[in-house]
């Protein structure tokens, strides 16, 4: 499904629909047959791609979701539902899915994480030519009495079963400054 259909943009919807109000004003001024099929035929499509949209999930919209199940999973310690957001290729800070997951919920646990994510609709890189998307998000973390805002681009590919899962993550110190980010350590992870 094309994106513009399945995902498409504010920008396309206030067009749309400022298209589609001038058509069924015109349509009210003359009321003539010709007018009311051209009103029609634009709600129509506006209405369908609404319904498109709602009902087929697109790549950042799974992606996206996927962040939200995983910080739903790390404020309710439920380690599956976590990990199966992940994928078996799945690589951090040179350590594979097997070797992390331990540090991972170690560190989760030690420091009795409470995660809350926000994603920007606009901080996506989309691969046309690989099932790879990078989403950029802002985490605020809560540990042990104090809260920190982390600037997180994790990577997500599309597995054998055609499900969008996190391949890599990596935290920055800013989410604004894109050509002076630095990498940083989170506590508890090497």
């Amino acid at each position: 499904m094309p994106t513009l259909l399945s995902d498409p943009s504010y920008a396309f919807y206030i067009i749309a629909l400022i298209f589609s109000l001038v058509l069924i004003g015109l349509w009210y001024r003359s009321r003539d047959k010709g007018s009311a099929i051209r009103a029609g035929i634009c709600a129509g499509v506006f209405l369908l791609i609404f319904a498109i949209d709602k009902l087929v999930e697109s790549p950042r919209e799974e992606s996206v979701r996927k962040i939200q199940e995983m910080t739903t999973a790390v404020n309710e310690k439920n380690k599956e539902k976590f990990f199966e957001n992940i994928s078996d290729e799945f690589e951090f800070k040179g350590r594979n899915k097997e070797k992390s997951r331990s540090e991972l919920w170690n560190a989760i646990e030690q420091y009795d994480l409470k995660v809350s994510a926000k994603t920007d609709r606009e901080d996506v890189e989309i691969d046309k030519h690989k099932p790879v998307i990078i989403l950029g998000f802002t985490a605020r973390i809560a540990a042990q009495g104090s809260e920190i805002p982390v600037y997180f681009r994790a990577t997500f590919i599309k597995d054998a079963d055609k499900k969008w899962r996190l391949k890599s993550i990596v935290a920055y110190d800013s989410p604004i400054a894109k050509n002076d980010r630095k990498e940083m350590n989170l506590p508890g992870l090497p």
